[in-house]
Formats: C-alpha cells, sequence, structure tokens
C-alpha cells in the first residue's frame, strides 16, 4: 500500500541535506494533516530529524504524528546528537498511545517518554553511557515494555531496566559489557 509508511529519510537538496529533510518534514506533516481521509491508512511513520529550524519542524511533526492513530511503529532514523532539548520541546504536551513498536537513538529519548503503550524498543544509535536515557524513560512511563533490541547494558543497566521493565520478555541483540571493578 502506498500510503502505509510516511517516510522523511532522504533529502531532495543533495549539497544541504539537513535543509531538504526539515522542509520535507514540515511540509509533509502539514499536507498530511489536512489528509485526513489518509489517517488510517498510515501504520509506520520512518524520519530522520535534524536541528535545522527544529522550533517550527518538530511540531508539526508532532502534531501530525498525534492524528495519525492507525500509526503503531515509530521510527527515528537519525537525529542530531544535540537534540534533545528541541525534541523535549517540540513533543511538550503529546502523548501517542498508538504507538506500540519504537526505533530510536537514545539522544530521542524525550519521544520515547510520549508513546506510553510502548511493546518493542529498539536502539539503533548509541553509547554504552547513554542506554541510560533509554531506560529512565521506560522505567517513568513505559510499564508496559516487553521487548528490547540493540541495547549495549553493563550489569548495573541491565537490573535497574529489569526493574524498569516488569513485563520484559525478550532481550534481542543486546550486549553486555561487564564492568571491570566486577572482576576484581
Amino acid at each position: 500500500m502506498t500510503w502505509s509508511v510516511f517516510e522523511v529519510v532522504r533529502s531532495r537538496y543533495p549539497g544541504d541535506w539537513s535543509k531538504g529533510l526539515a522542509d520535507d518534514l514540515e511540509r509533509k506533516s502539514n499536507v498530511l494533516i489536512q489528509l485526513t481521509h489518509l489517517h488510517p491508512l498510515v501504520h509506520t511513520v520512518r524520519v530522520i530529524l535534524t536541528r535545522r529550524r527544529s522550533e517550527q519542524v518538530l511540531p508539526a511533526f508532532a502534531a501530525c504524528l498525534f492524528r495519525l492513530t492507525s500509526v503503531t511503529k515509530l521510527v527515528v532514523a537519525k537525529a542530531h546528537t544535540a537534540m534533545t532539548t528541541h525534541l523535549k520541546e517540540g513533543f511538550d504536551g503529546y502523548t501517542f498511545r498508538h504507538i506500540r513498536e519504537i526505533e530510536l537513538p537514545t539522544q530521542a529519548h524525550n519521544v520515547l517518554r510520549c508513546c506510553p503503550e510502548v511493546r518493542i524498543v529498539t536502539a539503533n544509535e548509541f553509547t554504552n553511557m547513554e542506554s541510560s536515557k533509554l531506560i529512565s524513560a521506560i522505567r517513568a512511563v513505559c510499564p508496559r515494555v516487553e521487548e528490547v533490541k540493540d541495547f549495549q547494558l553493563d550489569l548495573k543497566q541491565l537490573k535497574s531496566l529489569s526493574k524498569a521493565a516488569p513485563n520484559l520478555r525478550i532481550l534481542g541483540r543486546v550486549t553486555l559489557n561487564r564492568d571491570e571493578s566486577e572482576n576484581q
């Protein structure tokens, strides 16, 4: 189906890809908000988020995502590493109860905080230290998480994750880092 995936991951401006992505995401979000007959057809959203004009782009995208209640999977393929505050402000006040699966880089943990009914969380770009941000988001608002994928954890984070997600059943492609202090 043509509209089953709403996707903005390629730029039409080869020299300035962030401008193209920002322009496309804002434009497509605003247009899709108006095309209400397409809302039930969209089930997956896949985007790259940039800092370019984020004060306009992110609220438009969040408003669009809020209206797409048939979306069950959100993929933030990439987000700038310095976007944490931008995402918090852009998604402030929104709750996406319809999203059941999310894939995101750890700097987009504020988006995860808007998805209280999520069941599957996949980390797609992280460092070991940042896994704790996703775990904190799960603990705060996502008690129904059943599966995590591509997390890189130490033993302390693994224990924290098990407490944060009491329904956790599956650890998919999780790398466990042994803490050097444990060997002494």
